[in-house]
């Protein structure tokens, strides 16, 4: 799975039997939290597309953050490392438009440079 919702991962260790007591939707959303806050998973909302085929758009979801879990969960491509391949917004990205890359913050942030 490389994207999933927090009921999602709620049903999940229900019925996998992860734990072995009662948790919380709001108890594993409080674990989620803290893992984006480790930088373990990033949380983005559902496009509705490619990975999010079967997330209804502007869902709250999460997915390994680059470089977390090596070896251990799916790889992701190297669009999806980058602040675009999770933006909502791409399709209306353009060099010369409101939404573009010298203006977006998170691309900034990510390049770490100031255009």
């Amino acid at each position: 799975m490389k994207v999933a919702t927090l009921e999602g991962v709620h049903n999940d260790l229900k019925k996998n039997r992860v734990v072995t007591f009662e948790i919380s939707c709001q108890q594993v959303g409080e674990i989620l939290n803290s893992m984006v806050l480790d930088n373990d998973i990033i949380e983005v909302k559902s496009t509705g597309l490619g990975d999010y085929h079967s997330i209804p758009i502007g869902t709250i979801c999460y997915r390994f953050a680059s470089g977390a879990g090596a070896g251990k969960g799916p790889r992701l491509g190297a669009f999806a490392s980058i602040p675009c391949g999770a933006c909502p917004r791409i399709s209306l990205c353009t060099p010369d438009g409101i939404i573009s890359p010298s203006t977006c913050v998170y691309y900034t942030k990510w390049l770490n440079i100031d255009f």
